[in-house]
């Protein structure tokens, strides 16, 4: 059984539940798990509606939500879920955005969207459409068929001239994005996504960082993926990351695809406290 680690939505995998017992029921018995990136960590009360597993059958949820027709799962996490859906309007494949939010969140949450979706570059994921219907959250976004970045430095290091015909787009659209006056504050590899023909598309702009984080915005919340966030974010200086620490993330990220690792290693508190307290290593350390 896989599903998502809680604390950095990290892959993990559980053993197979036994017959009696549903993929549900066997994570309700599990306190605890051991992540290789954040060491043990504690799965909440709340572990059904947070941890995404995959299992044989037929989905439960229906197949239409607005004017979009479900045609496939694309991937599940903390955040929620992503579907390749049709829409049914216009005649066209998007990728479908279900997030898990509520109350006040949910606001904020379109709020950011609908900025996210004034982003006009041909190395930004669209946002076509923003919408609730009976009570979920849709973003209709743009679908890039092919890998992410994340998908491919797990296969290894690529040569450092692939390295920079993906990294130099990523930079254009993210100063683009900063122009803009957003700020992404979650650039990482799964952020990146990779169309068959070799091009890179930034995505999730305002979204997988409120998502995935499930914090507030005041000053003092952690917001963004331990590995790859600025010292400013690792010290919940929330009103003092600007686009600064997009670009760090990106450093961090081009460290990652000429190196094979990240800077700093080990469970999230101790990469926190690397972030804010030592300096990275130098990349001919490791190559």
């Amino acid at each position: 059984m896989t599903f998502r680690c809680p604390s950095c939505d990290s892959p993990l995998q559980l053993p197979e539940p036994a017959e009696t017992h549903s993929a549900l029921d066997s994570l309700r018995t599990v306190s605890s798990v051991s992540c290789p990136n954040c060491g043990l960590v504690s799965i909440p009360h709340q572990a059904a509606e947070t941890i995404s597993f995959h299992q044989a059958g037929p989905d439960a949820r229906s197949n239409q939500i607005a004017h979009f027709t479900l045609v496939r799962m694309l991937g599940q996490g903390g955040f929620g879920e992503v579907w390749l859906a049709e829409d049914v309007n216009l005649g066209r494949h998007v990728a479908l955005k279900l997030p898990r939010v509520q109350g006040r969140d949910t606001a904020s949450l379109m709020f950011e969207a609908k900025t996210a979706a004034s982003l006009r570059h041909h190395n930004i994921v669209s946002i076509y459409e923003v919408g609730n219907a009976a009570e979920q959250v849709f973003i209709a976004c743009e679908y890039i068929e092919g890998l992410t970045l994340r998908d491919l430095l797990s296969t290894g290091k690529p040569a450092v001239n692939r390295a920079m015909e993906l990294l130099i787009p990523i930079a254009r659209a993210l100063q683009y994005a900063h122009q803009q006056g957003i700020v992404h504050r979650d650039i990482k590899p799964a952020n990146v996504l990779i169309n068959q023909d070799g091009q890179p598309y930034l995505t999730d702009f305002g979204i997988a960082k409120r998502i995935n984080a499930g914090l507030p915005q005041s000053e003092g919340g952690v917001v963004g993926t331990a590995r790859y966030m600025s010292p400013e974010q690792a010290g919940g200086k929330t009103r003092e990351t600007d686009h600064r620490s997009d670009i760090y993330s990106l450093g961090v990220m081009l460290f990652e695809m000429l190196t094979g690792d990240v800077p700093f290693r080990g469970n999230t508190k101790a990469i926190l406290h690397q972030k804010l307290y030592e300096d990275p290593p130098s990349p001919r350390t490791l190559v």
